[in-house]
């Protein structure tokens, strides 16, 4: 009987142990620009929830002539010390390029210890960059966070 107990016990706190985990990811990553340099071209990450509380990433690539030369938007999942990013939504010149490619993720690891993200696929390691969120539009414009919160971001926003 007592193993009974024991095993029902570890079965309750299994799961609340794992979603401490997946939160503390989370709140580590989230209100912060991270980048990263691959070959002389950079990359940023913005960690956000939305105001309906999904959470999110903007990656932005810079551009030669220009800051940002392209935007995407991803739905975000955390788990074990891993971000899966998913159906991106693409922005590019001005324009919406494409709407939910279901087809494409990215994959990235947290190494908390030494505090940066690493892309499983390409093995870029993105460090953090400032200590608060910033997106730029593709002159260097500075866009407000709060426009990706409230689920105000248009293409426009990032041609400026």
């Amino acid at each position: 009987m007592k193993l009974l107990f024991t095993l029902v016990g570890i079965f309750i706190v299994l799961p609340s142990v794992s979603q401490n985990q997946q939160e503390f990811s989370w709140e580590k990553l989230i209100n912060k620009t991270w980048r990263a340099e691959d070959a002389g071209f950079g990359s940023r990450l913005v960690f956000y929830k939305s105001n309906i509380g999904m959470k999110k990433c903007i990656m932005q690539f810079e551009g030669s002539g220009v800051y940002i030369a392209s935007t995407t938007e991803f739905s975000v999942e955390v788990f074990d010390g891993k971000i899966n990013l998913s159906n991106p939504v693409k922005f590019h010149d001005g324009l919406k390029e494409s709407d939910h490619d279901t087809n494409s993720s990215i994959s990235l690891v947290i190494d908390a210890k030494n505090q940066v993200i690493i892309n499983e696929n390409s093995n870029v390691t993105y460090q953090i960059l400032f200590k608060r969120p910033i997106l730029l539009s593709r002159f260097g414009h500075e866009i407000s966070i709060g426009k990706a919160e409230r689920g105000e971001l248009s293409a426009s926003d990032f041609n400026k």
